[in-house]
């Protein structure tokens, strides 16, 4: 039965950041059916194992769901809101599963290797080791098995998340494994400069300056780092030339120089679409005009997770909402060890920032990383104690 658990919550993992898209979405959902029913059938009766704290998150999930539901009442699109409504609801049921399942099936690692496994299919993709698809790009940008480039980077930046958690709790002990995992930080790096998603990039950077910084410190870590470093230096040179001798690059280069010229630019386009939206917050500060209600207004989104939430159901929701960070702080604060802490406080401001210039509070697989980086943080001492 475990091995069954495993292949289930890997395959379930791999249709999110897969087939969760345009032209593919039957299978998505059909995955998912599987998970669930094999939950109900196999799992939901068992004991649970690991620890169960994280009632707190998906209750402040729940509550912010709740008014969603309720911001269809004063909506100005009320048949927007109500779609949009389901679809937290939707998620919130898959975030109550899924937080049980880790804890009764202590699965979690396979949740990594999917991941993992899902950025080397992205790269063999840039490769054309798999077929090369129109769909697989946004004009020059690289969006791979997402539907968006700056998805796709931050599928990246969890992979890298990831490989970071997997080296720190020498979770899978296969050297095979090992040596992915690190090749892991290449490929990552090189599909979000495919992306031309500048957060993407910045962040990125940043985890990797942790990593190379931590396995420097950890006796048994250094000499893989001293390994990447060299690595690094070896290949960066030929790797950067042929990068910049190549016409996609040189757009993704000039694209990263737009934060020194903001007209005409998609940077500015933003922050137009963020100054009305927070103008409409403004006019409606306290219930907004309901969730998802931008678009009848302005005719698009606001491209911020932040303005989205407090111009489409205000203040109150904003609150609720950002709870859920506010309560991870917490979690991470109460961590022993203290590169660890370092980590996870460096993740979650990441993943607090991105959504300043991306929407996630309906995206499905936010929301499912979401409640597994609450379940790592609160297992993390097991892990360390287990592995």
């Amino acid at each position: 039965m475990k091995k069954a658990d495993n292949i289930v919550l890997f395959l379930s993992t791999l249709s999110y950041v897969l087939f969760d898209r345009e032209g593919y979405i039957g299978i998505f959902y059909l995955m998912q059916l599987v998970f669930i029913g094999y939950y109900f059938v196999f799992v939901f009766h068992r004991n649970v194992i690991w620890v169960n704290k994280s009632k707190d998150v998906l209750k402040t999930y729940g509550a912010f769901c709740l008014f969603c539901v309720l911001s269809v009442i004063w909506s100005v699109d009320k048949d927007e809101s109500f779609s949009k409504s389901k679809t937290v609801f939707i998620i919130l049921i898959n975030s109550v599963i899924l937080y049980d399942y880790l804890n009764k099936t202590q699965s979690f690692k396979y949740i990594l290797l999917a991941i993992l496994s899902s950025t080397y299919i992205n790269f063999f993709i840039i490769l054309k080791i798999i077929p090369d698809n129109p769909m697989y790009w946004d004009n020059w940008r690289f969006q791979g098995t997402r539907d968006n480039p700056n998805y796709l980077a931050v599928l990246q930046l969890i992979s890298v998340f990831s490989a970071i958690i997997i080296k720190h709790f020498f979770i899978f002990k296969s050297k095979i494994i090992s040596i992915l995992v690190y090749c892991s930080f290449f490929v990552s790096s090189y599909i979000i400069f495919m992306t031309a998603s500048k957060k993407g990039m910045l962040f990125c950077i940043s985890l990797l300056i942790y990593f190379i910084i931590d396995s420097l410190i950890s006796k048994k870590n250094k000499i893989y780092a001293y390994s990447f470093l060299l690595v690094f230096l070896y290949f960066g040179y030929d790797m950067l030339s042929d990068l910049l001798n190549n016409e996609n690059s040189l757009k993704v280069i000039n694209r990263i120089t737009e934060f020194s010229k903001f007209e005409g630019t998609s940077t500015n386009e933003r922050i137009r679409f963020i100054e009305d939206g927070f103008e409409s917050f403004l006019n409606h500060p306290f219930l907004g005009t309901g969730i998802s209600s931008l678009k009848s207004i302005f005719g698009t989104y606001s491209h911020s997770n932040f303005i989205e939430i407090l111009a489409g159901i205000g203040f109150f929701g904003f609150i609720i909402y950002y709870r859920i960070y506010y309560l991870l702080i917490k979690k991470v604060f109460k961590q022993n060890i203290y590169s660890i802490k370092i980590f996870y406080s460096i993740f979650t401001l990441t993943l607090f920032t991105l959504d300043i210039a991306q929407v996630t509070y309906y995206y499905k697989f936010h929301i499912f990383f979401l409640i597994f980086f609450v379940f790592i943080i609160e297992n993390s001492e097991k892990l360390k104690i287990k592995n």
